[in-house]
């Protein structure tokens, strides 16, 4: 019994000396395993942290317009890293900025400015004296402007037309300043092909090739009005890029006094059809005209061209 409890005691004892270590390095653990362990402690205490970096717009701000201060900045130290990105976007874009001769704010490159109805991410980074760094992220949202446009684009995308074809985009708005959304709007084809541009008052605007295209030419269209103001408080929404492909060469020549049209497909001829035409009251129509829409069934009467009822 003595031994069986001697042993006992020892146990016991092997117990408490284990007990007592376990609780020495989880004490240890805890001083250590706070922010990063010692160093972590005293940068805690030199007030080192992500809070020293502010940053304007403030974390979570909606509704930030393009006059708004935007600045990124530091107390003492530097700012080593600011980056401020569009996120949520098709084509999610940085904004440029700079920093200042002392390292410390940061500020956006002139004439910068912020995308309208978009979310921005910003990453910043900071390095005190002591050569220790911190860091913060924060978010913001442009305000959604109140009056905004449209551009509605044909051909289709991806369509395949023919080699007279002209590109032509019409607004939902009246556009004042033509100059900044003509701008905002590329015609580029493969092979290349000299486009000019055309208004028809101030809600449409077509692109037509000086020369006919050529059969297999692709063609893309960018539509960059994205924050283009087309009109005091009127900005667009648009970005996108669309494209068709040009077919077969199919030119059809008219000869009024003949009353005949020729079909050339490919530059050979077709065929010759009977066509009736105007009198010299109301002549036809003379000169290069383009077939943009091709219907199975349609209705053709006087009215679609000024007339009455002459004809239905």
């Amino acid at each position: 019994m003595r031994n069986m409890t001697k042993r006992a005691g020892v146990y016991r004892a092997a117990l408490l000396t284990r007990a007592g270590l376990i609780a020495a390095l989880t004490a240890l653990a805890g001083l250590t395993g706070c922010a990063g362990g010692p160093a972590a402690l005293l940068e805690s205490k030199a007030g080192t942290s992500a809070d020293t970096i502010t940053v304007t717009p403030a974390d979570g701000a909606k509704g930030v317009v393009r006059t708004d201060r935007i600045q990124v900045g530091v107390p003492d130290g530097r700012l080593e890293r600011v980056k401020v990105t569009q996120v949520e976007d098709a084509r999610p874009a940085e904004l440029p900025g700079r920093l200042s001769a002392d390292g410390r704010t940061w500020t956006p490159s002139a004439g910068a400015v912020v995308a309208l109805a978009a979310r921005y991410r910003v990453d910043a980074v900071a390095v005190d004296g002591a050569g220790r760094r911190s860091a913060r992220h924060t978010t913001f949202t442009t305000a959604v402007p109140e009056n905004r446009f449209t551009a509605y684009f044909s051909p289709e995308n991806r369509a395949t037309v023919g080699t007279g074809m002209i590109i032509s985009v019409d607004f939902n708005r009246e556009v004042r300043d033509r100059a900044a959304v003509q701008r905002a709007i590329t015609v580029t084809s493969d092979p290349p092909v000299e486009v000019a541009a055309h208004w028809f008052g101030r809600d449409r605007l077509d692109f037509r090739p000086r020369e006919y295209w050529q059969p297999g030419t692709e063609v893309t269209v960018e539509l960059a009005l994205r924050d283009v103001q087309a009109a005091p408080g009127v900005f667009g929404m648009q970005h996108k890029t669309v494209g068709f492909t040009v077919g077969r060469s199919q030119v059809s020549l008219v000869d009024a006094e003949e009353h005949t049209m020729e079909v050339r497909r490919d530059g050979e001829p077709l065929s010759t059809l009977p066509i009736t035409a105007g009198d010299a009251k109301n002549p036809t129509y003379n000169g290069k005209m383009v077939v943009t829409e091709l219907h199975d069934v349609t209705r053709m009467n006087g009215g679609s061209v000024g007339f009455g009822a002459e004809y239905d």
